[in-house]
């Protein structure tokens, strides 16, 4: 396999892969093309303004986070169940609700806070 001259670090792509190693501006199996972050048509790749890296960044955290509830959605489709939410759990925090509501009708305002700011930890 021949790598592109005015892109590759070598003229040969390693035997075992076959990828060209591509000179930083430069991606593509055959390093081709403008690399992630530049611009322009290859070979004259420049970079990108600098706010490309703070958008980059932005963009790729939400596509990890789709990714993360996509995985989340297809657990709950397979298995039926929420992860991290179980009848215990619910049974739990609905007896600290009670509490808390028995609290504020017996007027109790020092332990009413207590409980209140406990149950927003765990919560």
């Amino acid at each position: 396999c021949n790598c592109n001259p005015l892109g590759s670090e070598m003229a040969q792509c390693n035997r075992e892969t076959g990828a060209c190693l591509c000179k930083k501006e430069v991606s593509g199996r055959r390093c081709d093309e403008c690399a992630r972050g530049f611009t322009g048509n290859f070979p004259k790749c420049v970079p990108c303004h600098p706010c490309f890296q703070l958008w980059d960044d932005a963009v790729c955290q939400i596509g990890r986070d789709l990714t993360h509830i996509k995985d989340v959605i297809a657990m709950i489709l397979e298995k039926g169940e929420v992860p991290g939410v179980s009848d215990s759990r619910i049974n739990e925090l609905e007896k600290k609700l009670a509490q808390v509501q028995q609290l504020i009708k017996d007027g109790d305002r020092e332990e009413t806070y207590n409980l209140l700011t406990q149950a927003i930890d765990d919560l």
